[in-house]
């Protein structure tokens, strides 16, 4: 099954590859290197990310995970033994998705390389409100920055 945000169409733009091009299905993707904290993240997630990455003063890695069946797990504790830091980014509600899984998997399996609790930043278990002005504050990127700025000063 394939899914595309339809938030990301004529919004972002971006040069298309010439010639023939073809992705790993399954393997995850370093958009942005960093050595203090990663996101890892999907979707419109990865385009919050990489806003907040460049414009802050920390060095953050952000994964675009591509694919969340299969997961590419060892990418995400690749990063995470670099940084030490991790944050799980989705637009989903916490409760019940897919990045509350990954939260959970990285607590179990990676511990140990962990300098801080893995933070799930998503957006309000609330319906999403009509007006735009009070969606900006239901979606997940409203609270990124203070996650990230957390996660760095734990």
């Amino acid at each position: 099954m394939f899914f595309e945000h339809k938030a990301l169409y004529r919004t972002v733009k971006e040069e298309v590859p010439s010639g023939i091009t073809s992705l790993d299905l399954g393997k995850a993707h370093t958009q942005l290197e960093g050595s203090d904290l990663t996101i890892v993240t999907y979707g419109m997630g990865v385009h919050w990310a990489m806003e907040l990455a460049e414009r802050h003063e920390s060095s953050i890695e952000v994964i675009n995970l591509r694919t969340l069946v299969p997961l590419d797990f060892e990418a995400i504790r690749n990063s995470i033994s670099k940084t030490s830091r991790v944050i799980v980014l989705q637009e989903d509600v916490s409760v019940g998705g897919y990045g509350e899984h990954i939260a959970s998997r990285i607590a179990r399996e990676c511990f140990e390389l962990l300098d801080a609790p893995v933070e799930l930043v998503s957006s309000d278990a609330t319906p999403v409100p009509f007006a735009a002005t009070l969606e900006e504050g239901f979606l997940a990127s409203a609270r990124l920055e203070e996650v990230v700025n957390r996660t760095l000063n734990y």
